[in-house]
């Protein structure tokens, strides 16, 4: 999916429309992170999901790293992978036994969805994925990276954003 697909959607509709994208981690090849039915991705950084039926689970950038580079990683299963932190937190929260046991529960009811961002001011592409970023955590509130603070406190009572188009509502929250 393309970041152009979201930025005008009022905030308040994101999270349905969300819930509709995603491709079953178990169905996903190394292609899904550099191709779309034969066609390069128009960016292969931006905003990744790990969402089931009812929740999102983790929500991550690459801005730094491309999507090949950065998701396979959340896979290591090694108990000291450096940036296994989706293993890590689902140990946690699942009470896994070991990171194996995490990849196994995200392989069978896990999807992931790539949003895709592409700009012309590549000075500014880290703040701009930070800030996509952010507030679709604050949005979706994440099972296992949310913000449990102040912030998100009064993100949660403040629905003046609920109609402002995404792009304008990360402004808001920058202000």
């Amino acid at each position: 999916m393309e970041y152009n697909e979201i930025k005008s959607k009022p905030v308040g509709e994101i999270a349905g429309f969300l819930k509709n994208h995603g491709k079953p981690i178990k169905e996903m090849t190394i292609f899904d992170f550099i191709e779309n039915n034969g066609v390069a991705l128009n960016s292969v950084n931006g905003i990744y999901i790990f969402r089931n039926h009812d929740s999102f689970y983790y929500i991550g950038k690459c801005s730094s790293r491309a999507f090949v580079e950065r998701i396979p990683s959340h896979f290591d299963t090694r108990e000291g992978g450096w940036f296994n932190t989706l293993l890590k937190y689902l140990c946690e929260y699942k009470h896994a036994d070991s990171c194996f046991d995490a990849a196994m529960f995200a392989k069978n009811n896990l999807f992931l969805i790539l949003i895709q961002i592409q700009v012309s001011d590549l000075k500014n592409y880290s703040t701009i994925c930070s800030g996509v970023e952010k507030l679709l955590r604050l949005l979706l509130q994440p099972k296992l990276n949310s913000y449990k603070n102040k912030m998100q406190e009064t993100f949660n009572q403040n629905h003046e954003l609920d109609n402002l188009p995404f792009e304008e509502a990360i402004k808001k929250i920058r202000a």
